[in-house]
């Protein structure tokens, strides 16, 4: 009994993975798991953490059962020779099912297709070469205090850890300050519209980032950050750094 909160920790966060899983976005599933376990996966490896204290505690139930057992059907006064040994060969057979579980071939995969993932190569959907190229120029070019306008779900939003600078948008899951509503929307009518310059310079937004979306991450939040894929083409802005097809901008129309 004092170890059913083990098994309320392992319902809680199966619960959490079903809403992840399921739900529709929105303020409840938002609620429930917030931004960074609205990813499904993360949870069900959130889930090893409780299953795994579980099946501890199972397989020490075993094996003191089994342990008595043998016990029992030795003489007493073997006990203080037999007890160490057992103990011993437990422990050994303990860590033997540890390693040989971690070295599954389907462990072995999966460790392989998520660091594939993550490699910097010209074609890799996470972040390539391009755009590891754009990042590592931004601190060369971007002064610390300003901030750089993005869509999160192209990649830029690796900005901030790895250049470290302010972002527009930090995570895909960010919601946008309505302070920057007018860059984001009307950034091609830069020259026209006040609103945009009135945000860009008071928040001292100088610059936009255009990377590639190459996995087609959050198709549905895309049209959002339209009105400033459609500045590519005008002459509100300036192109300052590019490797292929990724390029920093400087909103050059605002300034003074």
């Amino acid at each position: 009994r004092r170890n059913l909160w083990l098994i309320g920790s392992w319902m809680l966060v199966g619960y959490m993975w079903i809403i992840a899983a399921s739900v529709p976005r929105g303020d409840f599933r938002l609620l429930m798991v917030a931004p960074w376990y609205t990813d499904h996966f993360r949870l069900a490896a959130l889930v090893v953490f409780p299953a795994v204290l579980l099946a501890g505690i199972g397989l020490g139930g075993a094996a003191e059962g089994i342990f008595v057992r043998i016990m029992h059907a030795i003489p007493r006064e073997k006990h203080a020779k037999v007890a160490p040994a057992m103990m011993g060969v437990s422990m050994v057979l303990v860590l033997a099912v540890a390693g040989l579980s971690s070295r599954t071939p389907a462990m072995h995969d999966a460790t392989l297709q998520v660091a594939d993932r993550y490699k910097v190569t010209p074609t890799s959907d996470i972040l390539n070469q391009d755009e590891m190229n754009v990042i590592n120029e931004i601190p060369k070019i971007v002064p610390k205090g300003d901030t750089i306008v993005n869509n999160p779900w192209d990649g830029s939003a690796y900005i901030y850890a790895l250049a470290d600078r302010h972002l527009t948008s930090y995570h895909f899951e960010f919601q946008t300050s309505p302070k920057y509503a007018a860059i984001l929307n009307d950034l091609k009518d830069a020259r026209t519209n006040p609103e945009v310059c009135r945000e860009v310079n008071e928040y001292k937004a100088h610059w936009y980032v255009h990377l590639e979306n190459q996995g087609n991450f959050g198709p549905t939040q895309q049209k959002n950050y339209d009105g400033m894929v459609a500045a590519i083409d005008t002459d509100v802005l300036t192109p300052v750094y590019s490797s292929g097809p990724m390029t920093l901008y400087r909103i050059s129309a605002c300034d003074n």
